[in-house]
């Protein structure tokens, strides 16, 4: 839990955070009638675009996926963007780093609305 600490400037003290992010279960609830929902997991990292080449030839930059959930369920019909990132969770437990592959970050559907 040490990496997660933080100096407040008001108390003067060093605070680590009880809980904080987003409404999982709530976001879930929303996103059940599209068939998606998020993970309890977190993950960080880096990533690149697979077999993207821009107009000029060149690859695109990596990008930064700074701290967040994976999809855990999405539709089978739904365009997957999948990356190996880092499990914060083991992070902050073990202080250890431990890259998983085949997270699902981003879930592109087409379809009526």
């Amino acid at each position: 839990m040490k990496t997660i600490k933080f100096f407040d400037e008001n108390t003067q003290q060093w605070w680590s955070p009880v809980t904080g992010g987003s409404n999982i279960p709530a976001l879930n609830d929303l996103l059940t009638q599209f068939g998606l929902a998020f993970s309890d997991r977190i993950y960080a990292g880096t990533y690149s675009l697979p077999d993207v080449t821009l107009d000029d030839n060149t690859k695109p930059r990596d990008f930064p996926y700074l701290s967040g959930s994976s999809l855990a369920r999405y539709p089978s019909h739904a365009r997957v963007l999948s990356v190996t990132l880092h499990d914060q969770v083991a992070e902050v437990t073990t202080e250890s780093i431990k890259e998983v592959d085949d997270i699902a970050i981003l879930a592109l559907l087409e379809g009526e609305c």
